[in-house]
């Protein structure tokens, strides 16, 4: 098994980089696709992380209604219990709150203390 040697200088660019666009590895070696199946885990990771954290602030909605084509081809609301697309509305819309000037002032005092 041979070792691939990587110049430190460029790992060492690369790692500072702000945006990972390739490995530091030799393509085709075992060390690139490893380190394009960790790429492929943490996208992946984060993906389901966004869609779960999506699902939980949602608020639960009933449906208003259902609705079904007639034969006609109009669509109209299903009173009776029969078979339907349920109807929603709009999801409740959260008002946007605004940072005051005391805040901003906080978080400059806190970033200049920590910097």
């Amino acid at each position: 098994m041979t070792h691939e040697v990587v110049d430190m200088k460029d790992f060492n660019e690369w790692w500072d980089s702000d945006i990972i666009l390739s490995s530091p590895f030799r393509r085709g070696s075992p060390k690139y696709w490893a380190w394009a199946a960790w790429e492929a885990a943490l996208r992946e990771h984060a993906m389901r992380e966004v869609q779960r954290l999506g699902q939980e602030i949602q608020p639960e909605q009933e449906p208003v209604g259902k609705f079904a084509k007639f034969t006609d081809g109009i669509w109209r609301e299903v009173t009776d219990g029969s078979a339907g697309v349920p109807l929603y509305t709009t999801p409740p819309q959260t008002e946007e709150k605004l940072i005051t000037t005391v805040e901003i002032e906080k978080i400059v005092k806190f970033k200049e203390r920590n910097t």
